[in-house]
């Protein structure tokens, strides 16, 4: 078994309200790491990039490195301003939106936990999943 590389990035700032999961901590700015463990062989790389003026997304996934990732999340947004707000390797991660466009987010081991925890860090009421990758 491999150790699942699970990485969340607060990188947006401007007209959306965010929200970072991690460590219990909402608003952070660092890097925080959440271990569990996968049986694949190799780490393949996702992510989610999202433009906080048009609320675009886009997602990438099983790429060789989180920098491939992330461009590719990038470009898939559409927008200038998109912003990889996770990454993941070997895990899901998943992107929520409440009605008052506060968005959270989350990387886990399996979909159905990423899409939970990402409504849980969404500040406002009725988070639904607006994106989501498994890599």
């Amino acid at each position: 078994m491999t150790t699942t590389h699970l990485i969340r990035r607060l990188v947006l700032t401007g007209a959306i309200a965010v929200a970072v999961v991690g460590s219990g901590a909402a608003g952070g700015t660092g890097l925080a790491a959440t271990p569990a463990t996968s049986s694949a062989a190799t780490s393949l790389w996702g992510a989610i990039a999202v433009s906080p003026a048009t609320g675009h997304t886009g997602v990438s996934w099983n790429y060789p490195s989180a920098t491939a990732a992330g461009t590719r999340a990038r470009r898939e947004c559409a927008a200038a301003d998109c912003q990889v707000v996770v990454e993941v390797s070997n895990g899901c991660a998943a992107l929520a939106q409440a009605d008052n466009r506060a968005l959270g987010w989350a990387a886990r081991a399996t979909l159905a936990a990423a899409e939970t925890a990402a409504k849980r860090a969404t500040r406002g009421a009725h988070p639904r999943i607006v994106a989501w990758v498994c890599s």
